[in-house]
């Protein structure tokens, strides 16, 4: 859903655990939104590039634990868009959204398998949308987690394979911990895991939802690098609903971030 150019990376490199220097900001497209426009990747990576892409072993065979108690924890990623909207406080990352603009950020390296997990309060409001995004080269084959402020006890599990969505609908999935249901109010963690032949969906280390691999045609085997952001979806308000600016600050935290690569 959330759609951006990926460059495909022909080099391995080992990531340590050691925060390092602060990532260049690099600004790129705003969220598109999921209907309006089929595949807003932009990009000229070629097949051959793309099936290179594909067959590669994992860029990264580093995990990283990123956790915001941390300030220096951001430098491990790449801030695309709007980064004032996007600062580490109070022992956690707070993502904001404004009538200007959202933010989104990424994790620079790629992976072909492993998991990546996420522990964060989705942003509430009508309109407002919390994504969590796997995502290759163009055409782009994607994996998502998108949560609608407008249902803060439902988060979307969705997928995309050459820009394509091949289930027409998305599946929907809540909280395990019926005390903690509120997806705002509560931290959740909420994972992705890639394998050969399946991708896994999780919340709290519970098992929602599996694609098994039935062919090349229906799978997202490109789906490699990580990114996640806030995005105003008012543009397909029948989905997300519309945003009230004058409701006050929105906002989403997230707390910790785990990339696993299998190697």
């Amino acid at each position: 859903m959330v759609r951006r150019s990926i460059l495909a990376l022909t080099f391995i490199t080992v990531v340590t655990k050691v925060f390092g220097a602060a990532v260049p900001i690099k600004k790129q497209f705003d969220y598109g939104s999921p209907s309006n426009v089929p595949n807003e990747v932009p990009g000229s990576q070629t097949y051959a590039v793309q099936n290179e892409y594909a067959m590669a072993k994992n860029v990264t065979c580093g995990a990283i634990q990123a956790d915001f108690s941390n300030p220096n924890a951001l430098s491990l990623f790449n801030v695309e868009w709007c980064p004032q909207n996007a600062v580490v406080v109070g022992g956690q990352l707070e993502l904001s959204l404004t009538s200007a603009c959202g933010t989104t950020i990424s994790y620079p390296q790629s992976m072909r398998t492993g998991k990546v997990e996420i522990t964060l309060k989705i942003a509430p409001g009508s309109g407002v949308v919390t994504a969590i995004v796997l995502a290759g080269p163009a055409p782009s084959d994607e994996i998502d987690i998108e949560m609608v402020g407008k249902d803060l006890t439902t988060f979307q599990s969705m997928y995309f394979v050459r820009a394509q969505r091949v289930d027409q609908q998305a599946q929907f999935h809540t909280s395990p911990n019926p005390s903690a249901a509120n997806l705002s109010t509560n931290y959740h963690k909420y994972g992705v895991e890639l394998l050969d032949n399946a991708v896994n969906w999780y919340i709290d280390d519970v098992l929602v939802r599996t694609l098994s691999k039935t062919s090349d045609y229906s799978f997202p085997s490109n789906a490699n690098l990580f990114r996640f952001g806030l995005w105003d979806g008012s543009n397909t308000s029948g989905w997300a609903g519309i945003v009230d600016w004058s409701a006050g600050p929105i906002k989403a935290y997230v707390k910790s971030i785990s990339i696993s690569p299998y190697c």
